[in-house]
């Protein structure tokens, strides 16, 4: 048996644990609350208005917006005022890479922001009738490594 010690990242598990979790607890909200990348500014964090799959291309008619399945997430106004936070659309693939099919894809999912669950979540919490927000920010982590990286570069270019 092989045992990889990583998170469980991905549409899968992420479909998993949202059934289980609305199954075990019957919430009347779920809060996917996490990091995202792509056309973001280090530290944004947006409010996600909609959500869709980047990397399920099914190139048949009504299959393909199967595919891509857009939902709408839960308005919270609100929210979106009393913490200032941005809007934005989220995008979804199993994949940490950028192929060039998935960025055709995001750009015409109008995506302002990517990850690697909330679309699953999104398809289960739908199925099951419980509303749910996305709230989606661009880790601090890419800001600390680029600026290691940039500090290198400079005294290197020294």
């Amino acid at each position: 048996m092989l045992l990889l010690r990583v998170d469980s990242v991905g549409t899968v598990s992420a479909s998993l644990v949202t059934y289980a979790s609305i199954q075990a607890l019957q919430p009347d909200l779920i809060i996917n609350a996490g990091t995202a990348g792509q056309r973001a500014s280090i530290g944004d964090t947006f409010l996600v208005s909609h959500v869709a799959f980047h990397d399920r291309r099914i190139p048949i008619p009504v299959f393909d917006l199967y595919g891509v399945g857009l939902r709408q997430a839960f308005s919270t106004p609100n929210l979106l005022k009393m913490l200032n936070l941005k809007i934005g659309k989220l995008s979804t693939g199993d994949s940490l890479d950028m192929s060039p099919e998935d960025e055709s894809s995001i750009i015409a999912n109008d995506a302002t922001v990517k990850d690697m669950e909330g679309a699953a979540v999104a398809y289960v919490a739908d199925l099951l009738k419980v509303p749910a927000i996305f709230v989606k920010a661009e880790p601090i982590l890419w800001m600390v490594t680029n600026q290691l990286l940039w500090s290198s570069w400079r005294i290197w270019q020294r």
